[in-house]
C-alpha cells in the first residue's frame, strides 16, 4: 500500500511539475481527460452543459491522475495566496473532495484573483500561478439523449470503453462490479449495522480507506456458500488465487441477480 501511495503521489508531482514548469506544453504532454455523460445540452459560444445520472458509470473514465493532480495544485496555490496551508498526509480522491469543499471560499478567492478579463488583461491584484493552461478534453454522448434504448446501450458499453482506454491499468473484477453498483446493497447493509466500519472501506479505487473492498467481499463469501451457484464453483481455482476467485464469482452472482 504505501509504495503504491508514493508512486501516485509521484505521479501527481509529476503533471504538476509539468503544468507550473511548461504549460504552454502541458496540452501535448498529456493525454488530457475523457468524460462520458448520458444527459447534455448544447449552450451558446459552442459551450456544453453535462448531467451525470447514473454517477458509478459516467464521469471520468480517463485521465482521473491528471484531474486529482490538477485539482490539488489549484488547492495548494489557493491556501497559499490566503495565508494557509494544505494538510499533509496522502490525498485520496475523497480527502481531496473534503478538503475542497472545506477550502471553497479559499478557492475563489484565488481564482477571483488569477482570473483575466477576455482581451487576456490580468487583475490588478494578482496571484502566484496562472491557470490559464489548456488541458485536452473529450467528451463521449450518446447519439440520442431522449432515446432509453440508446442511453442504455451507450451506458452498458462505458465500462468496455473505460478499459480500452485505460491501458496502463486494467481495471480489476471488483473495480468493474463497483463501477457497476454491485458494491452499493452491501455499503448500505454495513452503514446500518457499523458506519465506522463502512467508512473505512475502500469502496472504489483510489477513494481512501484502509479495509480494501476485496476483504469484504471475501467475508460475504462464507454465507454465499451455502447457495448452489456459489457450492458448485470450482474450488480448484479457490485454492490457488482465492481474492480473484472471490472477486469474479461474485461478479458473475450479482450479474445473474441483476438479470432478474
Amino acid at each position: 500500500m504505501g509504495s503504491l501511495l508514493a508512486k501516485q503521489r509521484a505521479g501527481h508531482e509529476s503533471i504538476q511539475d509539468s503544468v507550473e514548469c511548461g504549460p504552454e506544453l502541458f496540452p501535448f504532454k498529456t493525454k488530457g481527460v475523457l468524460l462520458a455523460s448520458s444527459r447534455y445540452e448544447n449552450l451558446d459560444r459552442d459551450r456544453v452543459r453535462i448531467h451525470f445520472d447514473s454517477r458509478n458509470i459516467e464521469g471520468i473514465l480517463d485521465g482521473g491522475h491528471n484531474t486529482l493532480a490538477i485539482g490539488l495544485l489549484i488547492l495548494k496555490r489557493a491556501l497559499d495566496f490566503t495565508g494557509g496551508k494544505l494538510p499533509r498526509g496522502q490525498k485520496t480522491w475523497g480527502i481531496f473532495k473534503a478538503f475542497w469543499t472545506q477550502y471553497r471560499s479559499n478557492i475563489d478567492e484565488y481564482q477571483k484573483a488569477v482570473r483575466k478579463d477576455e482581451d487576456g488583461t490580468a487583475p490588478e491584484t494578482t496571484a502566484e500561478g496562472d491557470l490559464s493552461f489548456y488541458v485536452p478534453m473529450e467528451l463521449i454522448v450518446p447519439t440520442d439523449s431522449d432515446d432509453r434504448m440508446c442511453v442504455t446501450e451507450f451506458r452498458n458499453n462505458l465500462l468496455e470503453i473505460c478499459e480500452a482506454r485505460n491501458n496502463n491499468a486494467q481495471l480489476t473484477t471488483g473495480t468493474k462490479a463497483s463501477q457497476k453498483g454491485y458494491f452499493d446493497t452491501l455499503s448500505q447493509q454495513l452503514r446500518l449495522q457499523n458506519k465506522q466500519i463502512a467508512d473505512r472501506v475502500e469502496w472504489k479505487s483510489n477513494d481512501g480507506g484502509d479495509i480494501p473492498i476485496q476483504n469484504l467481499i471475501a467475508l460475504t463469501w462464507i454465507p454465499l456458500t451455502l447457495i448452489p451457484p456459489v457450492s458448485d464453483a470450482n474450488t480448484l481455482q479457490w485454492k490457488t488465487n482465492p481474492q480473484n476467485f472471490v472477486e469474479q464469482h461474485f461478479d458473475e452472482i450479482m450479474r445473474q441477480y441483476y438479470r432478474t
